[in-house]
C-alpha cells in the first residue's frame, strides 16, 4: 500500500497502456487495459473510492476522437475521456476498440441470427406454433 497522492510503479503487461483519464472532474494518471470482453481503466491516484471501471465492449455505444481525448460513451449515456498527447498512440488505442466493439457487436448478430434460424427449425417441424414462434423470436429480437 502507498499513501495519498503517490502514484503506483508497476511493468505495464502487453495490453495496457498508460493515459490520463477523467474521474469526476479532473484528468489524473491512469493504466488502460485491453480484456476479451472489456476495457479497465484502473486509476492510479488511490484516493479516489472508485478507481477502477470496465466497459464491456458490447455496451458501448460510442467511441470517438475528440482533440486530446478519445471519448467512451457507454449505453447509459455516461462519458469516460482517455486523454493522451502521443497521436499515434491515440489512434492505435481508438482502432482497438473500435475493432473490439465490432467484434463483439458481430458475435452477437450470429447468435442471435442462429438462434432465429433454430426457432424456424422448431416452427417448420411442427414443434412450436404460429404464436409461440413470434412470441420467442421478439424475445430474441428484444435483447
Amino acid at each position: 500500500m502507498f499513501g495519498l497522492g503517490k502514484k503506483e510503479k508497476r511493468e505495464l503487461k502487453p495490453n495496457e497502456y498508460e493515459c490520463k483519464a477523467t474521474h469526476l472532474i479532473r484528468p489524473h494518471d491512469a493504466i488502460l487495459s485491453f480484456h476479451e470482453e472489456y476495457l479497465e481503466i484502473t486509476f492510479i491516484d488511490k484516493r479516489f473510492q472508485d478507481n477502477l471501471k470496465q466497459y464491456y465492449y458490447n455496451e458501448i455505444s460510442n467511441v470517438s476522437i475528440l482533440n486530446q481525448a478519445i471519448v467512451i460513451k457507454d449505453r447509459s449515456d455516461s462519458k469516460q475521456s482517455i486523454f493522451m498527447k502521443n497521436k499515434e498512440l491515440q489512434k492505435e488505442i481508438f482502432d482497438s476498440i473500435s475493432e473490439k466493439i465490432n467484434t463483439q457487436n458481430n458475435n452477437n448478430s450470429s447468435s442471435i441470427t442462429d438462434e432465429l434460424f433454430k426457432l424456424q427449425e422448431l416452427k417448420d417441424k411442427g414443434s412450436i406454433s404460429e404464436e409461440e414462434f413470434v412470441m420467442l423470436k421478439q424475445k430474441i429480437l428484444d435483447k
